[in-house]
């Protein structure tokens, strides 16, 4: 964080204040606009994602031991891609238009 202050122009219409600030990133490590590569799940192929995620082999094999955290981690890393793929496969991207509602 830069730089913060005290906003005395917008009121809350309460005994709070609101507090501006600037952050200072990595332009490689922004967050997306929620609004990009969103999915129409109402338009989803519930049998082509469950074919999908099906024959993905994703490794769930887990036994305790000194390494469960990276073990768990990797296999959350790699559930997490499977079920990518499958929405990728099973579902069209959202069209949004000037129209669009929020």
């Amino acid at each position: 964080m830069l730089n913060w202050a005290v906003d005395y122009e917008q009121h809350t219409e309460s005994n709070h204040m609101l507090i501006r600030f600037d952050i200072e990133t990595d332009k490689n490590n922004t967050v997306l606009d929620p609004t990009t590569n969103t999915y129409n799940f109402k338009k989803t192929d519930w049998k082509i994602f469950t074919e999908t995620l099906t024959n993905d082999r994703f490794d769930m094999t887990w036994n305790r031991n000194e390494q469960d955290k990276i073990i768990l981690e990797n296999m959350t890393i790699s559930l997490r891609e499977s079920i990518q793929k499958a929405i990728e496969k099973s579902t069209s991207k959202l069209r949004i238009y000037v129209r669009s509602k929020a």
